[in-house]
């Protein structure tokens, strides 16, 4: 099962396919899931272009899908620092270099405060890791690269940064909600 959750210049198949071995796989990729979930009509439409069949792919608005759902009893208080988290394709569109110099300068003023954990992947990866560098907060990062299941490092977390310039209802928002972030 393959959940799309967005189309167009950002959305999920059109970044696959920007990737020339991606674009090579999709074929065969396209042939093996069972069935695809896509989060609107637009999203729908994206996965027939590509190949999916329509029996194949169905909508289920803000739909999400997780390998253990949330136990529905919130986050505990436990007086520990748990670390702060950023869920998301690492694509210049997020703004996760805006949120590493929030970050280093909240390192400055409160050097108490919890690790960053940046959960994901894509074409900004090494950047993102290079300014972290340089702007002096690398021991306070971990750049855990692309995870097939979030509910970890959603247990794992005691509050959730979304620093995107342009967002519809992204996933990992209501992701991180359902853990009570």
């Amino acid at each position: 099962v393959v959940r799309l959750a967005c189309s167009g210049s950002h959305g999920d198949l059109t970044y696959t396919v920007s990737n020339w071995l991606s674009r090579r796989l999709l074929p065969q990729m396209t042939k093996s899931v069972s069935q695809v979930i896509a989060l609107d009509d637009l999203t729908r439409q994206e996965a027939l272009t590509h190949g999916i069949p329509s029996d194949r792919v169905s909508i289920i608005q803000n739909g999400l899908v997780f390998d253990h759902p949330p136990s529905g009893d919130g986050k505990p208080f436990t007086g520990q620092s748990l670390p702060i988290l950023y869920l998301g394709r690492l694509a210049k569109q997020k703004c996760v270099d805006t949120l590493l110099t929030a970050f280093a300068g909240i390192c400055e003023r409160y050097p108490e405060i919890p690790a960053l954990k940046v959960v994901g992947d894509g074409d900004q990866k090494g950047m993102l890791e290079d300014y972290a560098g340089q702007i002096g907060i690398a021991g306070r990062c971990d750049f855990i690269g692309w995870v097939a299941s979030p509910e970890d490092v959603l247990e794992q977390a005691g509050c959730f940064v979304n620093p995107s310039e342009g967002e519809g209802l992204p996933n990992t928002v209501l992701e991180a909600a359902a853990y009570g972030l």
